[in-house]
This record gives C-alpha cells, structure tokens and sequence, in this order.
C-alpha cells in the first residue's frame, strides 16, 4: 500500500471493495465479507385535552417507541475486518400538563410532570484477519443492555407587568432518574478471561473458517447510579418602544450520567464493577435585542451568549492492543461564548433578502485529560446570505428561494495518546428552490428543489485514526482518515395537491 492508494482511495462516496478476511486475494468474497444497514423505526403517540373552565386546561400525553438497527460495516475501510452491531430499543412516554391564566390574565402559568423509561440492547462483533494464517477471528464480542427511568415535575410562569411593556419567566424543574447497565463481553481473539474462570481454551472453527473460543465463557458486569437535580430559568424582556425589545435570561440544565462498554483484556476479577460518566451541568447566560424598523421592512436581531460546561460528556476513541472503541465519558469543563446577528430587508413587496453571521469561542477548561484540548464539530464562524422572490403570475403564484451557508474549519478529533488532532476543512453550500401554486383554491404546488448546487465535498464528520493499525513503509507513522461525507448535489422536484 502507499499514501493514497487508488486502489483503497478511489473517490470522495465510494468505499473499495476489497474482502481480506480468509485470504490474500481482494477479489475473492464471501458472505460474512457482506456489508449494509436496516433500521425500522415504530411509533404510537396520543393526546387528551380537557378545557376546564376559561383559566384552565389540562392536556394528558403519552408514546411509545421501538427502534431496531442493523448493521455491518468495514470499519478500517480495507477489507480485512466487519464490525456486526445490532440495536434495539423501547421507549414509553407520559406527560400530564396544566396551563393556566390567573391575575387577571397577567399571569400564564404551565405546571406539569413527565415520565420517560427506556431499555435498549446492544450486541457488537468484529471480525478481523490479522493472523499469519490468513484465518479471520471474531473479538470484541459484547452484549449489553441499559435502562433509564426519570421522572420531573415542573412549572414555569411568564408575568406580564400592568406597563403592558415588561414581562418576566421563572422557573423550577426537579428530576429523578435511575438509569443501570449489564455489560457482557464473551471471551474471544482479543479477551482472554481463562485464567480466572473455567472457560474452554481449545478453539473450534465455525463457518467461513471463522476462529472462535468458548462461547459460554463470557464475563457478566452490572452497575447502576440514581440522579436527582433541580434546574431553573430566569428571565426578562422590556419594550423599550414599538421598534425595540431587549432580552435577557439565565438558565440551569443538566444531564445524566451514561454507561460505556469499558471492559478490557486487563479487567481485574477481583473488583468488576463500572460506573457512568459524573452528570453533566450547564448554566446558560443570554442577552440580545429584536428590532424592526421602516414599518417592519428591515428586521434586526442581536444575540450575546455564554455556556459553563461542567463534566461535559463526549466521546472518545480508546485504543487497547490492536483494537479500538469509542466510549462516551467526562471530558472536563467546557466554556462557550459568542454571538449571533441576523437580519432581513423587504427590498420591494416581491423581493426580501436575508443574511446572518455567528461567532463560536469554544475553550476546554481543567480537560481530562490534561493533553484533550480540542472540542470537535464546532466552527468558530459561520455566515448565511439568501434572498426570497415572489410574484403572481398566470393565475398562481411563483416563488423563488436561493441560499448560500457557510462554516469555518473545526477539530474534529482530540490529539491524546497515539492519535493527532484533525481539523475538517471549512464548505460552503448552495441550495435553492422554485415554486409555483395555481389553480382555483391556490390547491396545486409544483416544486423543483436543489442542494449543494455547486456540489461541493464535504466533510459532516471525519475521523483520523491507525497508527496502532498501520506503520508506513517510509518508517514513519501512517494514518488513516475516514470521512462521513455530506450529499452531493441533488435535484428533486414535488406536484402535490390539497384537498
């Protein structure tokens, strides 16, 4: 292999189709060499709303949802593994929620408590050939199941002053939640639990050639951690005439510890046990103005605001021998700060035009670990300039939309232990739509929408990773880089009709 090998790199959207699990040769496949994805996705939601009397309503709502995910991917992209990950998931919902108007109608107050449970399974494989013998074996085989179940109470009132021009919002939610883990990890290639558990070291072959040990001999861990909080929110605007209002508020928000599959080939029988990540906490300062101007042709709207992180959760790539997971933990404190500005012009009764800017100051305080310095996925600016055309034309009515979005580079990845920091080059995007309603009841639309009209290359996640994969014939480290990569242009036209 070389840096680039058109063999392995061939375009930005196409994987190579190598198959190294039980050979040498890339051109011989077998089924287990097989790759995709299915997901279904089932939801039953309701709603029963009861007036009252004039001050007061009571809304009763609840859902249930079953997610199913499969798949099969080539994780190191040049056929010599596939990672089997499987998913399932059960989620139920229920909201009682009282919204009332008191004092006079100065007054508008929601109360309410929620509950939310939740159990999903997970079972993961990876099934790798880097053995002399050219014999693939399966490792990292795990199962594990999780469960959350919260409960919050809350109210919220906004106060809206006799002056008719001041209002006010407070807050309080207090939550429950008990949330547990069972990690199971099965002895295999990479996981030897032998030594201290009577297991079968003789090894059988299953089908494929596939080389696997013991399949009862499999470590079984639980944990389990409650959380109780209480967040608020504060806030206030005034109109300070009928062009301008300024605002300001502050709000608390946290969120619960999680599991992470952390089992090693270094476990230590004599204390399995596993923990969840510390809650992560949030304090949010914002202040701005909304204005409109020139009887409401330009609007102008500002935004200042500042997030203390502490325990920010967040993934991380670990890497143990030859094998590599990614585990959700505390990354430390995060402070972020920066501004928003947007505004629109009515240029004529048929023509608007449109633009906003953001700035992101993102910083990682006391990380953890002290060398975990970078945020990934969050530009430091970003822009959107657009305009939007209309007009009444043979009967109907015709609308153009054209738009152009913009965001700087970013950190992908963090540079700690044996993997250096990506940085995702900065995209920009063209997208735009045309659109025309007729007939007599304005009931036909007729639409012809297009994205990354400039079909631009881009990156929405990158991950830099291998050096413990791979050495460079040059004697130095290789790497390799893979790319989720956003959609190419695409054009794509509706007729719809309203009855």
């Amino acid at each position: 292999l070389v840096d680039n090998d058109p063999r392995i790199v061939r375009d930005d959207y196409t994987n190579s189709g190598f198959c190294f699990l039980f050979d040498n040769d890339p051109t011989s496949f077998e089924s287990a060499c097989d790759t995709g994805y299915e997901s279904e996705n089932n939801q039953f939601t309701g709603n029963v709303e009861w007036d009252i009397n004039e001050n007061h309503t009571f809304t009763f709502s609840g859902g249930y949802q079953e997610v199913t995910v499969s798949q099969r991917i080539d994780w190191l992209t040049v056929g010599a593994e596939i990672r089997t990950q499987d998913y399932d998931s059960e989620a139920v919902m229920l909201e009682g929620l009282l919204n009332s108007v008191l004092l006079d109608g100065n007054l508008d107050l929601v109360s309410g408590i929620n509950y939310y449970s939740e159990e999903s399974d997970e079972f993961s494989s990876v099934l790798r050939n880097n053995s002399t013998n050219e014999m693939a074996d399966t490792r990292d085989i795990y199962g594990d199941t999780f469960d959350r179940d919260a409960l919050g109470i809350f109210s919220q009132g906004v106060y809206h002053f006799p002056n008719g021009q001041s209002n006010m919002t407070l807050g309080l939610r207090y939550t429950s939640e008990d949330t547990g883990a069972i990690l199971r990890e099965w002895e295999s290639g990479d996981f030897n639990i032998s030594g201290w558990k009577e297991c079968s070291t003789a090894s059988s072959v299953g089908g494929g050639g596939i080389v696997v040990r013991d399949p009862n001999c499999m470590v079984t861990i639980p944990g389990a951690e409650s959380y109780s909080e209480v967040d608020w929110k504060f806030g206030f605007d005034h109109d300070v005439n009928d062009n301008l209002m300024v605002f300001a508020s502050a709000s608390k928000a946290y969120r619960a510890g999680a599991f992470s599959h952390t089992a090693s080939p270094t476990i230590d029988p004599s204390n399995i046990s596993i923990a969840a990540t510390d809650a992560e906490k949030v304090v949010n300062l914002e202040a701005g103005i909304r204005s409109e101007w020139n009887d409401n042709r330009f609007r102008l709207n500002f935004t200042y605001f500042d997030m203390d992180f502490t325990d920010r959760q967040g993934p991380r790539l670990v890497a143990s021998g030859d094998s590599a997971q990614v585990i959700i933990v505390n990354r430390g404190d995060v402070d972020i700060s920066g501004w928003e500005l947007d505004g629109n012009l009515a240029v004529t009764d048929n023509l608007s035009v449109f633009a906003s800017f953001g700035f992101t100051d993102a910083r990682l305080a006391n990380p953890s670990p002290p060398g975990d310095v970078n945020l990934g996925g969050i530009p430091e600016f970003s822009y959107n300039l657009g305009g939007n055309y209309s007009t009444q034309l043979g009967g109907g009515e015709l609308s153009i939309n054209l738009n152009y979005t913009w965001q700087d580079e970013r950190h992908s990845t963090a540079g700690i232990g044996r993997e250096d920091t990506h940085i995702q080059s900065s995209f920009g995007l063209l997208n735009g739509n045309i659109q025309y309603v007729f007939g007599d009841d304005r009931e036909w639309t007729a639409a012809l929408s297009g994205s990354n009209l400039t079909d631009e290359s881009y990156g929405l996640a990158e991950l830099r990773f291998g050096r413990f994969f791979m050495g460079s014939p040059r004697g130095t480290a290789n790497f390799m880089q893979l790319a989720d990569r956003g959609a190419p242009r695409m054009i794509f036209g509706k007729i719809s009709r309203a009855f």
